[in-house]
């Protein structure tokens, strides 16, 4: 004998019997104010056959649902007294729909909202209590050179970021270069540092500038260099750090 299996599913997406009598009435164009009780029935009888003709096991709910459409289609059969004064029988169902509908579209707005939301990342307040009572220190004896000196630095910076055309070239750097790098002229070096211009002006290429910066980052987070500056916008100067040499 051959065993019969029964699978309990949704009906396409419907979630419910409302969803489905929702759907029918869009896709026929009734009036949900005036619904034709003997069309709506059918169409919605016909979704319960058509499922149960392949042996799925429908939701209780769905045949409850079908059971009232039917009292309420008998009902509207009925004679009716013009002196006497009855209620709609349909007045219950289309109340239920409405208030579906208006959840039921809710709940598609709030899902937008959701997926809206996920395309943004949050990050926690930062701390500044450290920063409040710094101070850069500003002279006020400043003399023509000092003018000139700023207005080429400004000029030459503008320069850098400023191009007639974008043209993109293939990478040509890595951090691991650019750490090896930053070693090699700490090695070299006379002093106890090593000036970050003399670094960028070794490469000039301004995704070299870059790389480097971001290899300065990499070592300074692994202590392998510290970075220090006498004043705010002065030259920045590399030492080593507790683990300089470590790659």
């Amino acid at each position: 004998m051959t065993q019969t299996h029964l699978y309990e599913v949704q009906l396409d997406a419907f979630v419910g019997p409302l969803d489905l009598l929702l759907h029918l009435i869009k896709e026929y164009e009734i009036d949900i104010y005036d619904i034709p009780m003997s069309e709506l029935t059918n169409q919605y009888m016909s979704y319960i056959h058509a499922f149960e003709s392949l042996e799925i096991n429908l939701a209780s709910e769905y045949l409850v649902m079908a059971c009232e459409l039917i009292r309420i289609k008998s009902e509207l059969l009925l004679p009716v007294d013009d002196d006497i004064e009855v209620d709609d029988p349909r007045e219950e169902l289309v109340e239920q729909l409405l208030e579906y509908d208006n959840y039921k579209q809710s709940a598609q707005l709030l899902e937008e909202k959701y997926n809206e939301r996920l395309l943004y990342v949050s990050k926690t307040p930062m701390d500044l209590t450290p920063y409040s009572n710094s101070q850069v220190e500003l002279s006020d004896d400043l003399s023509l050179s000092d003018l000139i000196i700023s207005y080429q630095r400004v000029k030459q910076r503008k320069k850098m970021i400023q191009q007639d055309e974008v043209v993109i070239y293939e990478d040509q750097y890595s951090v691991l270069e650019m750490n090896r790098l930053i070693y090699k002229h700490l090695d070299s070096s006379d002093r106890e540092y090593v000036q970050f211009s003399n670094l960028a002006n070794v490469i000039q290429h301004i995704n070299g500038i870059v790389t480097i910066f971001i290899a300065m980052l990499e070592m300074i987070k692994h202590q392998q260099i510290i970075i220090k500056q006498e004043k705010a916008f002065s030259e920045i100067l590399i030492y080593r750090g507790d683990y300089y040499g470590r790659l």
